[in-house]
């Protein structure tokens, strides 16, 4: 990777590029007084997208000046993170309010159980007069079967989404480019912005809605004929053509070597072989930024929309991932585990009727789980008494709450047969603690995030330690039982 002084001169390739798609400057502009007006929200959300993996963050591969300018005139959190690093049970989560160990959602189960359909947020928002979508992937199912009988079209609808959304538009990525219903070949990042346009055509001024903008990428997925694993759009396919995908400083033999077996040796440690492990298959990394620069794009045609109707100043707006991603980091790949590769997503909430450009970025914690207590709370619609989450509406006026969590709980569950731990976990603002309990293999992680943030000594089986580590482990397991239940909690 080059040095930072090169980054804006790669930006400026990009916005001569992209030439009329580059629309940031002009998209958003905070309004100078707040409408009395229920809001419209648009959530964008990205699958497998790191929290580094932006412009605004300093990467120099991330070609997303749509984004950074959503983090300009808005809240971009600095420690935004899922409570389950897998797609399925991130989603919901970000649908229910819920832990996984609460809605026990993942593939290897039959669907979310449907009495939780009424606490959603998209159903508490259709109760309450807002129209709602969804277009793109929505990543979870109620009725439809297991993962076997769903033979991978993840989450493409049933009687249940039917009760969410008035508009379901889903849009798969097996594979990224296919032919539309008139045989002209559409990439899934544009369809997912022609469904998007579709939806906002439809809406007027004085009925607020919510339409969850929800992408397939970056994520992997199979090969194709002439496709490749990251495959992007037509739009994106020359960029960062002259870059190299750098190696991670984390990508080390030694810090394999100091994992248990479970980890290096089984599905995860089999990404890494396929996507990292080489310069050559480090290529691919490259079309990983490429589909991220594809979903800013996407970004800002909806956001360009949305001006153009004049919705602008009485819509917020999120943006956030599911998961994270491993870019070879210890010689692993995919996500699933406990370490922040895995765990930590970006966060951007902007909210036009709130003058919060320039504000200091909040340090504390941003969870995919406190999404619909906020979308709720924003909408002046009741939060339910089930949700776990909180809500992050007093940071968009920078106004941090006196009580706020100084860790909170994660876990990892899928059950598909792909040699996938499960493990359950704290992370605190200066400690991450993980137990691996299941039939792969046990192991427990202790990190001093003041002294190693980038987590790269287990001091669990440090004898000094013993007392800490118990302690953590007793109370992890506690916190698993005690958020298996639909009762509110936050740890503190």
């Amino acid at each position: 990777m080059n040095d930072l002084s090169d980054f804006g001169k790669l930006r400026r390739k990009l916005l001569k590029f992209l030439g009329a798609f580059a629309i940031a400057p002009t998209i958003l502009k905070a309004s100078a007084g707040r409408s009395q007006k229920q809001p419209n929200v648009i959530i964008f959300l990205s699958d497998d997208q790191r929290w580094d993996s932006l412009g605004f963050e300093g990467n120099e591969l991330a070609l997303t000046p749509n984004l950074d300018h959503l983090a300009d005139v808005g809240t971009a959190f600095r420690n935004s993170f899922v409570t389950t690093p897998i797609c399925a049970s991130s989603r919901a989560t970000i649908f229910t309010g819920l832990h996984f160990s609460a809605h026990k959602f993942n593939f290897g189960t039959a669907g979310i159980d449907p009495s939780l359909t009424d606490t959603t947020f998209p159903f508490l928002l259709r109760q309450n007069g807002y129209k709602t979508g969804l277009v793109g992937k929505l990543g979870v199912w109620w009725d439809d079967g297991n993962w076997a009988a769903l033979k991978r079209k993840l989450g493409f609808g049933g009687s249940q989404a039917e009760r969410l959304f008035d508009f379901l538009r889903p849009v798969g990525r097996s594979p990224y480019i296919v032919k539309d219903e008139y045989g002209k070949t559409i990439h899934s990042l544009d369809q997912v912005a022609k469904h998007s346009t579709e939806f906002l055509a439809a809406q007027n001024s004085s009925d607020p809605f919510c339409l969850i903008v929800s992408f397939n990428a970056p994520h992997i997925t199979e090969p194709f004929e002439d496709q490749r694993r990251f495959q992007p759009a037509a739009t994106e396919e020359a960029l960062l053509a002259d870059e190299t995908m750098p190696k991670s400083n984390l990508d080390r033999a030694d810090l394999r070597n100091d994992l248990p077996d479970f980890l290096t040796q089984g599905y995860i440690g089999k990404q890494y072989e396929q996507l990292w492990s080489t310069k050559e298959a480090r290529k691919q990394g490259l079309d990983y930024y490429r589909l991220v620069a594809g979903v800013d794009r996407v970004v800002g045609e909806v956001l360009a929309v949305l001006d153009d109707q004049g919705l602008r100043d009485d819509t917020v707006v999120f943006f956030t991932s599911d998961n994270g991603y491993s870019h070879g980091e210890r010689q692993l790949g995919g996500k699933w585990t406990h370490f922040d590769e895995s765990i930590r997503v970006p966060m951007i909430i902007h909210d036009p009727r709130e003058a919060s450009a320039g504000l200091e970025r909040p340090q504390e914690f941003a969870l995919n789980i406190d999404i619909p207590s906020t979308v709720l709370d924003l909408c002046n619609v009741p939060i339910p008494k089930s949700y776990q989450g909180e809500s992050l509406r007093p940071f968009l006026s920078d106004t941090i709450p006196t009580k706020w969590r100084s860790e909170f709980f994660c876990e990892h569950s899928a059950d598909i047969g792909l040699e996938l731990p499960d493990w359950v976990g704290i992370r605190g603002t200066d400690f991450m603690f993980a137990d691996y309990t299941d039939s792969h293999g046990t192991g427990v992680f202790y990190n001093d995030l003041i002294a190693d943030p980038w987590q790269q000594e287990n001091l669990a089986g440090y004898k000094g330690n013993f007392e800490i580590v118990t302690k953590l482990q007793e109370r992890t397991h506690k916190l698993k039982t005690q958020y298996s239940s639909t009762s509110p909690g936050i740890s503190e």
